[in-house]
């Protein structure tokens, strides 16, 4: 023990404190993990360009453990949809509803705008989900925009109920106007124009899907396309 001093020799007999084992998530939670950095990823390079090996770099695991949760694209692409679906359809049944129903709407798709500050990533695979009209997506989206338009149907029925709606509106055809023209009214808010401005916007597209849905003959048009789809796809 030559050269050595006393305090050397019992910091050496010191125990060493045994490691900390790594917290290892559920199956579930590794793959919602997974999920938020897909859709992340995905808004930056758009659904056609969507790769596991993006998302297990952005998670920093092999890209083999990202395919045990999504055996192929499709499945990764479909998961991403179905994850932003999800929280728009949270996000429209988290508005209080101890208001009028035009208010409800409003927040709603204001709600849904304000994502943009936080949580842009939501809107903006929403907005490319609906502008691309892509064979292995597109119905997916409708499918997406016909819940929708059933959330905003609700609403308007229940205001009818209690008298803030016009009894003669046809809810429905109301409904998929405001359902299906809210992503282009989204997109604004990506764009220079002020809050204020946008707000007014919002405003009116709901007082125009509530105006159109009284008029008859649109209504009677919204009817026959309908009819027209279901044929072709029966």
């Amino acid at each position: 023990m030559r050269g050595r001093t006393r305090d050397s020799v019992s910091r050496q007999k010191q125990p060493v404190p045994p490691r900390r084992k790594r917290s290892r998530l559920s199956k579930a939670a590794r793959r919602k993990q997974l999920l938020e950095h897909a859709v992340r990823i995905c808004s930056d390079v758009g659904l056609a360009r969507i790769t596991h090996a993006d998302v297990a770099k952005a998670e920093n695991v092999a890209v083999a453990t990202v395919f045990s949760y999504f055996p192929n694209r499709q499945a990764l692409v479909d998961a991403i949809l179905d994850e932003v679906r999800v929280y728009f359809v949270k996000l429209l049944k988290n508005v209080p509803r101890d208001q009028p129903a035009r208010n409800i709407l409003f927040a709603m798709l204001w709600n849904a705008m304000q994502t943009a500050e936080h949580e842009s990533q939501y809107l903006r695979v929403w907005i490319e989900w609906g502008a691309t009209m892509r064979a292995d997506t597109w119905p997916q989206y409708l499918q997406a925009q016909k819940q929708a338009a059933r959330i905003l149907q609700k609403v308007l029925v229940d205001g009818q109920e209690h008298g803030d709606i016009d009894p003669r509106l046809d809810a429905a055809v109301a409904a998929r106007i405001l359902a299906d023209g809210s992503r282009w009214v989204a997109s604004m808010i990506f764009s220079d124009i002020h809050d204020d401005a946008v707000k007014m916007l919002v405003w009116n597209w709901v007082d125009s899907g509530l105006q159109l849905g009284l008029t008859n003959d649109f209504v009677k048009a919204i009817a026959k396309s309908s009819n027209r789809k279901s044929r072709r796809t029966s």
